[in-house]
C-alpha cells in the first residue's frame, strides 16, 4: 500500500470512529469518501488529507447530519426504563465491590458477613477483628474504597457513552446517546450530559428531565434533558 493510500485510510478510519453506526450503514459512504480523498490530494506535493479535504470530526459531523441513518429521537417513557437497568446493575456492582471490600479489608469471614442483619452486629464483628491502633488506618481505606464505588458509579455512564456511545440498559434498548449531529460524544459532552446522575447530584435527575420537557414546549430541545440541550445531545433510537 502506497504512504497516500496509508494516509487516506487512516484519515478514513478517523470519521470512522466517530460515526456509532451498524458497518452496513457506513461502508458504501466511506468507499465513496475514500475515493473522494484520494482524488484530493493526488496533485499534493506534501499529500494530507486533513488539509485537503477537512478536519476529520467535522467531515463526520457533516456526514452524520447529511444521512438518513435510521433513528429517530428517543421518548422519555423508555429512557426511563433503560436508567433503571443501568442503576440497577452499576448500583448492584457498586454493593458488590463494597461488600467485598468490607469482607477483605476488615478480615471478615465470609460465614460472619452473611450473619450481619443490623449495624450493630457488623461494629461488634469489627471490635473483634481490629486492633485500636489500626483501625484509623484501615478507615480511611475504607472511605478510599468508598470513594472507588463512586468513581465506578460515574465512570460507568461516562466512559461507556463516551466510547460506545450506549450503556447496557440502552444497549438493550436498541438507544444510542449522540452528538445533535449524530456522531459519538466527545468527553465533555458525556460529562455534562451525565452531570445529575452523578452520586450526590442524582436527586437533581428529576428535575433536569422536567427543565427539559419545559424547554421542548417553547420549542427547544427534543426529548432532551436540560443537560442534554447544553450539552448538544440527544438519546436516539432506531427506526
Amino acid at each position: 500500500m502506497s504512504s497516500e493510500n496509508v494516509l487516506v485510510e487512516n484519515y478514513i478510519q478517523e470519521i470512522d470512529y466517530w460515526l456509532p453506526y451498524p458497518r452496513k450503514r457506513k461502508t458504501r459512504l466511506l468507499e465513496n469518501l475514500r475515493e473522494e480523498v484520494l482524488e484530493s490530494i493526488q496533485d499534493m506535493e506534501n499529500p494530507d488529507p486533513v488539509i485537503a479535504y477537512g478536519d476529520p470530526y467535522q467531515i463526520a459531523k457533516g456526514l452524520g447530519l447529511s444521512q438518513d441513518w435510521g433513528t429517530k429521537p428517543c421518548g422519555w417513557l423508555i429512557r426511563t426504563f433503560a436508567f433503571m437497568i443501568d442503576a440497577l446493575l452499576v448500583v448492584s456492582i457498586c454493593f458488590a465491590y463494597l461488600f467485598i471490600g468490607f469482607i477483605i479489608i476488615f478480615r471478615i469471614d465470609l460465614k460472619q458477613a452473611f450473619t450481619i442483619s443490623e449495624l450493630s452486629d457488623a461494629f461488634d464483628i469489627l471490635r473483634n477483628n481490629l486492633e485500636l491502633g489500626s483501625f484509623l488506618i484501615l478507615a480511611v481505606v475504607l472511605l478510599l474504597y468508598v470513594l472507588g464505588a463512586v468513581v465506578i458509579y460515574s465512570a460507568y455512564f461516562i466512559i461507556l457513552e463516551k466510547s460506545f456511545s450506549v450503556t447496557i440498559g440502552k444497549k438493550l434498548l436498541g438507544l444510542q446517546a449522540v452528538d445533535i449531529s449524530g456522531i459519538k460524544l466527545t468527553w465533555k459532552q458525556s460529562i455534562v450530559r451525565n452531570f445529575t446522575k452523578l452520586p450526590g447530584i442524582a436527586e437533581f435527575l428529576v428535575f433536569d428531565i422536567i427543565l427539559g420537557m419545559l424547554m421542548m414546549e417553547k420549542g427547544q430541545g427534543e426529548y432532551q434533558k436540560a443537560t442534554d440541550i447544553l450539552a448538544e445531545t440527544i438519546v436516539v433510537k432506531n427506526r
